[in-house]
């Protein structure tokens, strides 16, 4: 039917002079007020109308009336209309132009032209080649939007994606695409400053390595020293090193986070906020990033992130705390911002720096005890790893930090000798100890000692992840030489060095042990009298006499100086000069290079 707003006449009301003309009719179409051509009039013959206006009869008026309803006074002409249909119900349909496009009428009754395909600017929907998801999945067709961002996508194997908030997600075919071989960039040469291996990374521009430290203050990078000093004033790696976007506003900003959801991320840094100075994790990642670009030539992209509480044990760290909740968050948000970016998320590991408060807050604490606890949580971490990234390729490494703090007595260890003791089970690696680095108080170390505590955590996270296996320094046993002499062999990276020159350990108090003592369980226990190097991973102890019984024991920087009940670290804390000459180049101090100290250990001999 035609716009009822339009100036009509019936037939009628129309004079004989009134006559139609063939220009008239034929369009038998009108103009509404929307401004465009719609095809609405009823269709009749041009004889017809002529034929009944000239005779006009009461029955050809009637019969006329029914036929059309309403004829406009002006009816506009298709002089642009070139060819057409009229259906069997006498409408007519427009398909050529004049000027050679097609036309269509629409479902609202308006013209449409067909657009030529060189007329198309951006198309939404395209067949693509060879355009791979993140997850692997070939794409076959893909839709975007108008920032070019993938809004659905049909993939080889079966697979239908849709765009979230997070990303797209593959919503039916859930077929797991087919793997490849990788073609790995990777080099032999000599690693961290140690000796020569095999360093091979994936190329894949795509994939996004997860750090995560957990713990106490120490994972933190809380201490009290009021003039502390920043040493990773700057990011290195800005465009490659990242961390969640902080909430603690411009010049306050570290990797720390809590359970709260976070959907950015930043640049890398470290900042002084309080009782928060430099945690490890620039240090840690900037040394894994650049240790893999020197050898190989690809540069990796990194996302870290602090899950940590300071002051408690274990049991306040593990499932079901705050510390916890924001350890799982944090995987969850970089899933998220992963799948978001077309990044591939992969779980370097932990960095877990801990143990103090399970020295003394937790009675009855064990050697076992906590050992237990390290094997728990590498189960419950890469745990939450698989459950997070079902596509997890490998475990994710437990790197160990072992504690200075030395509360109850020389020979009660527990913590240190479980952490020991831990590495090789599982998942868990020791990294080493931190009794060489820099005290912020009397438990913890300050910035500096950070930034080196991360420089030796990311030893192990190259050698384990892309090198050939991380080792620490290890006693693997005893030799007696006489019953006075004892050798203690050594499973060492590097060729072992007694350093007494107080670069770095201060010997003084020490004794001429170096940091080793020893015991026979008696009241008056043979003592150390000399110790040296044998060979290039052995030591030579003398004592100056033999022992009573057969319960001896022989442990290694688990004593403070004389006197000294609350100060850790390199001075008089419990310590040893036991390091091997590995020279592993520090990025924040110029021409420094950085050796592995030995971690504590208590070894029993009979």
């Amino acid at each position: 039917m035609a716009d009822e707003s339009l100036p009509t006449k019936r037939i009628s009301e129309l004079a004989q002079t009134e006559k139609l003309t063939q220009k008239d009719v034929l369009p038998l179409s009108v103009s509404n007020d929307r401004d465009s051509t719609v095809f609405e009039t009823k269709s009749v013959t041009f004889g017809t109308l002529k034929d009944a206006v000239v005779g006009e009869t009461a029955d050809s008026v009637d019969v006329l009336n029914n036929l059309v309803t309403h004829v406009p006074n002006q009816l506009p002409s298709l002089a642009d209309v070139f060819a057409g249909v009229r259906s069997d119900d006498g409408y007519f349909l427009p398909f050529l132009l004049r000027n050679g496009q097609g036309c269509f009428v629409d479902a609202d009754g308006k013209l449409q032209i067909n657009a030529a395909s060189a007329d198309i600017p951006a198309r939404t929907f395209i067949e693509c080649e060879a355009f791979e998801l993140p997850d692997g999945a070939i794409c076959t067709q893909i839709v975007i939007d108008p920032d070019d961002r993938v809004k659905e996508a049909w993939t080889a194997d079966g697979g239908y994606y849709i765009q979230t908030q997070n990303g797209l997600r593959n919503v039916s075919g859930n077929v797991k695409a087919a793997a490849k071989n990788v073609t790995y960039a990777s080099a032999k040469a000599s690693v961290t400053g140690i000796s020569s291996t095999r360093l091979s990374v994936n190329p894949d521009p795509r994939i996004c390595y997860i750090i995560v430290t957990g713990g106490q203050s120490l994972a933190q990078g809380w201490n009290t020293l009021a003039n502390d000093v920043l040493i990773a004033t700057d990011p290195l790696y800005p465009d490659s090193c990242f961390m969640f976007k902080s909430s603690r506003g411009t010049g306050k900003e570290n990797p720390n986070r809590g359970s709260t959801p976070i959907t950015e991320i930043e640049p890398l840094r470290e900042t002084i906020n309080g009782g928060w100075k430099e945690s490890a994790s620039s240090s840690l990642a900037a040394h894994i990033v650049h240790e893999v670009e020197k050898h190989t030539g690809h540069r990796i992209r990194t996302l870290s992130y602090i899950a940590a509480t300071g002051g408690k044990p274990y049991m306040d760290l593990t499932r079901g705390t705050p510390a916890w909740d924001a350890l799982v968050q944090g995987l969850i948000d970089a899933r998220d911002i992963c799948e978001r970016e077309g990044w591939i998320p992969v779980v370097l590991g932990l960095d877990w720096m801990a143990g103090e408060s399970d020295m003394d807050q937790v009675s009855y604490m064990t050697k076992e005890r906590e050992k237990r606890q390290l094997m728990q949580l590498d189960r419950d971490f890469n745990a939450e790893v698989t459950r997070i990234f079902p596509e997890h390729a490998g475990d994710a490494i437990i790197a160990v930090c072992q504690s200075a703090f030395t509360p109850n007595g020389t020979w009660s260890q527990h913590v240190r000798q479980a952490q020991y003791e831990s590495d090789g089970i599982g998942n868990i690696r020791l990294a080493g100890p931190v009794y060489p680095y820099p005290s912020g108080d009397t438990i913890h170390i300050n910035s500096l000692g950070q930034n080196r505590r991360g420089q030796m955590v990311a030893r192990v996270f190259v050698w384990e992840k892309f090198g050939t296996g991380w080792r620490t320094i290890k006693c693997t046993g005893h030799i007696w030489l006489s019953d006075t002499k004892i050798r203690l062999p050594f499973d060492t990276p590097r060729e072992l060095v007694l350093d007494i020159s107080g670069g770095t350990i201060s010997p003084d108090g020490l004794g001429a042990g170096l940091g080793f003592v020893c015991d026979d369980r008696t009241s008056s226990p043979p003592t150390v009298i000399e110790a040296v190097v044998s060979g290039t991973s052995s030591i030579d102890l003398t004592f100056s006499k033999p022992f009573a019984n057969r319960s001896g024991r022989i442990g290694y920087a688990i004593k403070r100086n004389d006197g000294n009940t609350t100060q850790d670290g390199p001075l008089v804390g419990a310590r040893g000069c036991l390091r091997d000459s590995t020279a592993h180049e520090s990025l924040y101090e110029t021409g420094v290079t950085h050796p592995n100290w030995c971690p504590a250990f208590i070894l029993e001999i009979a």
